[in-house]
């Protein structure tokens, strides 16, 4: 059905030109991303290609609301001379084309897509990621949003045919796969696209299959494949991932501190509020594996210099003030500049979120920046009331 209704769609696109960019409006639809590379072995049922990578694009594609995203794909994918073009899902089990190469632009929605067939590797695609798909690459989708929308294009060189993984059909790929012409042009950034220079036309045979960059469980064996690649400016998911290895730094060390300080705390709901933070904390810590995931990265940490300065603060409060009716005071404050670099952190992350077209992580981000936001007023109200009242009425 959704095949058949964007069919009607895309026709009345080509003949009206409604909702359809204009070929001038194109370059300013682009964005300039770094070309993702990932080699996959032949696995004796799927080939993949012998030496050219898959090639992702993320976040490469801005697709405003006043268009139609699937049309900016096929006037994108045409002006670079990428046609045969259909719009559709992702087929739900393992296939590959051993005589063209394919490119996917995903246009609506979310998907679940493993690449290099079943020892592949596993990723999360959203709105204007494209991937490029070397003949012989297995691939196929493990699940997928009801509105999951892919607009499929393939280059003038070459021929259209589908294989599964038999050993028939593997033992004619390993013929066909090689022989396949490199695209003039990237489907995406033309005639000087990355795409070009991951896929060199004098690739050294012995470099079949050195390496991949593996993310999903039992794979082994392969060591990551080293390419030369020429420095380029910062982008924003990269400022975006850093960002995120430091506020997730930070939560493993607040999760560390927070016992510390509900131990430390003379006040009853201050020790409680202390304990119940910790709670939120885990899930916070939860929620930030779950953005790592959406963009295909490792969970990992960057030392924060701030937090660790925050943290040493609110430990040197607890050694001096030990003991102090303004102990509970001091540790509130050590609280509360912890909160307000996590407010900042978080609402800044939520909205470069939504500003890459990562609106499932945007909504997981701003759930924290809520409860930031809840735990915050909490201790303000606590402060005003009880602990800084005590503070000056123990000191009397």
């Amino acid at each position: 059905m959704m095949s058949f209704i964007e069919g009607a769609r895309k026709l009345v696109e080509r003949t009206t030109g409604w909702r359809r960019p204009a070929a001038a409006q194109l370059a300013s639809l682009v964005r300039k991303r770094k070309a993702h590379r990932f080699c996959f072995a032949d696995d004796g049922g799927i080939p993949n290609h012998p030496h050219w990578p898959l090639v992702i694009y993320r976040s490469a594609v801005w697709l405003p609301g006043s268009l139609d995203p699937a049309a900016v794909f096929e006037a994108l994918f045409d002006h670079n001379g990428w046609g045969d073009m259909w719009r559709d899902g992702v087929y739900d089990y393992v296939h590959y084309h051993s005589r063209i190469h394919e490119v996917l632009g995903i246009a609506r929605g979310h998907g679940r897509v493993q690449f290099g067939g079943t020892q592949g590797r596993i990723f999360a695609l959203k709105p204007g990621d494209v991937a490029v798909l070397p003949a012989g690459t297995g691939h196929q989708c493990l699940a997928a949003s009801k509105d999951f929308l892919v607009v499929g294009a393939y280059p003038p060189t070459g021929t259209y045919d589908e294989f599964s993984a038999s050993p028939a059909d593997h033992r004619r790929a390993l013929v066909t796969i090689p022989k396949v012409a490199r695209p003039r042009r990237d489907p995406v950034y033309g005639a000087h696209g990355p795409l070009l220079s991951a896929w060199p036309e004098d690739e050294d045979v012995g470099t079949r299959h050195v390496g991949t960059r593996y993310g999903a469980a039992g794979l082994i064996g392969h060591q990551p494949r080293r390419t030369t690649m020429a420095k380029h400016p910062k982008q924003l998911d990269e400022l975006f991932l850093d960002t995120l290895k430091d506020i997730y730094f930070a939560e493993k060390k607040i999760l560390s501190a927070l016992p510390k300080m509900a131990k430390a705390a003379r006040n009853g709901d201050l020790k409680a509020a202390f304990e119940k933070h910790h709670e939120e904390t885990e899930g916070q810590v939860s929620r930030l594996e779950q953005v790592f995931g959406m963009i295909d990265q490792t969970a990992k940490g960057k030392t924060c210099d701030a937090i660790l300065g925050i943290i040493e603060e609110g430990q040197e409060v607890m050694k001096e003030y030990k003991g102090s009716p303004a102990l509970d005071a001091g540790l509130l404050a050590a609280a509360q500049a912890v909160e307000h670099y996590e407010i900042s952190r978080y609402g800044t992350l939520r909205t470069w979120a939504k500003e890459l077209g990562l609106n499932d992580a945007a909504d997981l981000l701003q759930q924290t920046l809520d409860q930031e936001e809840a735990t915050d007023q909490m201790l303000t109200k606590l402060a005003e009331t009880v602990v800084n009242q005590e503070a000056q009425r123990e000191a009397a």
